[in-house]
């Protein structure tokens, strides 16, 4: 077996996770997010439930739809789609949940980070240049 088939097959894509801070205002009460990478396959997965259709019958991208999919699916904790943290909230969907407990720029951080942590985001050039050295 190769060194690439062993790297690979020793080091799954499924179960990469982080911790991370969305804002200030989690980092200050020193509470973490628990994210998970996208795989390929979900990522394809989500990127078709987003899109939408006009009027006209073009295809548009739903940026707010991907940012739900991605936090619904690749936050573990706190779960946005668990029924008892969305009743303790005192809501009924996990969209009602989602948008009454973070600011608009804490779900784009969050999202962000997961897109990090799978792979986009990083500066492929800087890797090279990293194994060149």
């Amino acid at each position: 077996m190769s060194k690439l088939i062993e790297f690979l097959a020793a080091n799954p894509v499924d179960d990469i996770t982080s911790e991370i801070y969305p804002s200030k205002r989690f980092a200050d009460a020193g509470l973490k997010f628990k994210i998970k990478a996208v795989t390929g396959d979900k990522y394809s997965e989500y990127q078709k439930q987003a899109l939408v259709f006009n009027a006209k019958g073009k295809s548009e991208f739903n940026s707010k739809k991907y940012n739900e999919l991605i936090i619904f699916n690749n936050v573990i904790e706190p779960s946005f789609v668990s029924e008892e943290n969305i009743k303790k909230a005192g809501c009924s969907t996990p969209t009602q949940f989602l948008y009454k407990t973070l600011l608009a720029g804490e779900i784009n951080n969050i999202v962000s980070e997961v897109q990090k942590l799978s792979g986009f985001d990083e500066d492929f050039n800087e890797f090279v240049e990293e194994a060149k050295n």
